[in-house]
């Protein structure tokens, strides 16, 4: 009797233990995913050329800028711009980056955060989504960010820059 009365008391014991860990790490779990969530939330779009042109190259001065970086939770960072050029920077641009590969169709996904004229025209559409041609984003590129592309969204002045660390 004395046996199966510790053994009870063991297993409640374990399981208690057990269960307690399991719930431990789904709460951090849902805690980290609130955080990147609230982080993206939080981080404002700027519009200061000269702290971008410190992050990224800047082969050309943008007329207008406006941009975010964000961090996820395994300290890989992301880089959206939306820049306007006069239309000779924007012709030589263009020209340089097709040096690198060919252009092609894309889509870049509006965020609220986008100049007025861009959300007009996803609003036109009925889609979340820009269309445009996507060019190599090599001459912007700078460490730490090691891939991109530089997307000239169609029907606008605008590009869009994406560059990440993965």
């Amino acid at each position: 009797m004395l046996i199966v009365r510790k053994a009870l008391i063991l297993t409640i014991g374990l399981t208690i233990i057990l269960s307690a860990c399991s719930t431990q790490q789904v709460v951090n779990s849902e805690n980290k995913t609130a955080k990147l969530q609230i982080s993206r939330e939080q981080t404002p779009a700027k519009d200061d050329i000269a702290e971008l042109n410190s992050i990224v190259l800047l082969p050309n001065v943008p007329e207008e800028v406006i941009w975010r970086e964000e961090v996820d939770g395994k300290n890989h960072k992301k880089l959206v711009a939306v820049m306007r050029f006069s239309q000779e920077d924007e012709k030589n641009i263009i020209e340089k980056a097709k040096r690198y590969r060919e252009p092609e169709s894309a889509e870049v996904s509006a965020e609220d955060w986008f100049p007025p004229e861009l959300s007009a025209q996803t609003e036109l559409a009925g889609d979340e989504t820009l269309k445009g041609i996507s060019y190599s984003a090599k001459d912007f590129i700078q460490l730490p960010y090691t891939s991109g592309r530089l997307v000239k969204i169609s029907n606008s002045d605008y590009f869009v820059l994406e560059l990440s660390t993965e």
